[in-house]
C-alpha cells in the first residue's frame, strides 16, 4: 500500500470513528481523542492495515456495551451482543459518510432497546 493512500485511507477511517464515537456515545472530544490516538498509534505501523478491513462501526460498537454487562457476559454471547448493536445501528444507513445527516438519536434508541433487555442503557 503506497504511503500517501494509506494515510489518507487511515486518516477517513479514524474521522469515521470519531463521528461514531461522538453520535452514538455522546462521548466529549478529548476522550474521542484519546480512543482515536489509540488506533492512530497501532496504524503507524502499515503491518496493522489489516484492521483497515473491519468497518468502523464495528470497532466502535464494543464501547457502547456498559462495563458491568461485559463483566457479565463472555465469549460469543457478547460477541453476538455486539454484532446485535451493530445491526440496529447500520438500520439508519451509512453512519460514517460525508453529509452528517444520519439520525444518531434513532441509533441510540435502537441500541438502548436492546441494552434495556439486559437492564442497561448508554449514558446520556
Amino acid at each position: 500500500m503506497c504511503s500517501e493512500g494509506y494515510e489518507k485511507t487511515k486518516e477517513y477511517y479514524l474521522d469515521a470513528m470519531s463521528q461514531i464515537l461522538k453520535g452514538l456515545l455522546h462521548w466529549d472530544e478529548g476522550r474521542i481523542r484519546a480512543h482515536v490516538n489509540g488506533y492512530r498509534e497501532l496504524l503507524n505501523d502499515p503491518k496493522m492495515s489489516i484492521i483497515l478491513n473491519r468497518a468502523p462501526l464495528r470497532m466502535v460498537v464494543a464501547e457502547a456495551i456498559p462495563p458491568r454487562l461485559k463483566e457479565k457476559m463472555a465469549g460469543l454471547p457478547l460477541v453476538r451482543l455486539a454484532e446485535t448493536l451493530e445491526d440496529e445501528v447500520s438500520k439508519g444507513g451509512d453512519c460514517w459518510g460525508p453529509g452528517g445527516d444520519f439520525d444518531w438519536e434513532g441509533a441510540r434508541a435502537r441500541v438502548n432497546n436492546i441494552l434495556r433487555e439486559y437492564g442497561e442503557a448508554l449514558p446520556d
